[in-house]
């Protein structure tokens, strides 16, 4: 379990001004992972964290692990859930907004 913890994680792009969850205010462009049940968890507990309602995100809906990294490098979303470890992650890191 704990080798899972340590690998998942929340990600914006280089330029984002939001640094800690404290920085997700109501509007905030969150990818929509509704397919993968364990990622919709892990977002509850970062808004929980932020103090901010589920219905106050812009959730952007993507389909797969791709579609959810590629979000945030393009701009469409502001935050994604994702494992760091995976080509799309290290792809993104290459961008220049990674």
């Amino acid at each position: 379990m704990d080798e899972i913890k340590r690998q998942c994680r929340f990600f914006t792009r280089g330029d984002s001004k939001i640094r800690t969850p404290h920085d997700i205010k109501k509007g905030t462009k969150i990818t929509d992972m509704n397919g993968y049940v364990a990622a919709t968890r892990v977002v509850d507990g970062l808004l929980a964290w932020a103090g901010v309602k589920h219905e106050d995100i812009d959730w952007v809906p993507v389909m797969s692990t791709a579609e959810n990294i590629g979000a945030v490098v393009s701009g469409r979303a502001e935050i994604c859930f994702s494992m760091p470890a995976s080509p799309e992650a290290h792809e993104a890191e290459k961008n220049a907004y990674g």
